[in-house]
């Protein structure tokens, strides 16, 4: 008996199929590609998760500022306004033709509205709400008012949190009564 043919690299020419090796760098492609994709993915759904909370701050912003449907904003409320009732840093209590509006944050992060009429919740999300109130002195230039009756100019900053972030605003306006 013979022993069999002995198997050489010319006589595996003819036959279908992949190699061990062949197999192992496919696959090792195969996963660097998959990684590069599982990369991209991550990232965009992170950017889209900021971009939500950006849109959020900027709509709950918006709500403070311009208002929410029947319920005014502190800008047109400021602009409206005919007088201060107080400095309080924390919230604003403003006196205009339609009467009384103050504005203050609750302890849950509401920014609440309230007037003649009622309350209303005008947004969520606010961590912080300050106050400036300033005037002009006898050469002109912008300082804190002393008194209710002197304030010509309200400055509001605000905090609108969000997914753990927080964004800062600040608007200003002068007072109706006020040059």
């Amino acid at each position: 008996m013979s022993p069999g043919p002995a198997l050489t690299a010319s006589s595996r020419t003819g036959e279908r199929g992949f190699g061990l090796l062949e197999l192992v760098f496919g696959i090792a492609i195969m996963a660097s590609l998959g990684l590069v994709l599982a990369s991209l993915l991550t990232g965009s759904i992170a950017s889209s998760g900021r971009s939500a909370q950006q849109a959020f701050a900027l709509s709950n912003a918006r709500k403070v500022l311009a208002g929410s449907g029947p319920v005014p904003g502190m800008l047109g409320s400021l602009q409206e306004a005919r007088e201060v009732a107080g400095l309080a840093a924390g919230g604003l209590t403003l006196l205009g033709p339609g009467g009384s509006r103050s504005f203050a944050v609750s302890p849950g992060g509401e920014l609440l509205s309230a007037g003649d009429a009622g309350e209303a919740r005008l947004s969520m999300g606010i961590a912080s709400l300050s106050v400036g109130y300033y005037t002009r002195d006898e050469s002109f230039q912008v300082v804190e008012a002393s008194s209710p009756q002197a304030v010509g100019f309200v400055m509001v900053s605000f905090s609108a949190s969000s997914g753990g972030r927080g964004s800062r605003f600040v608007s200003g306006a002068r007072l109706m009564n006020r040059p």
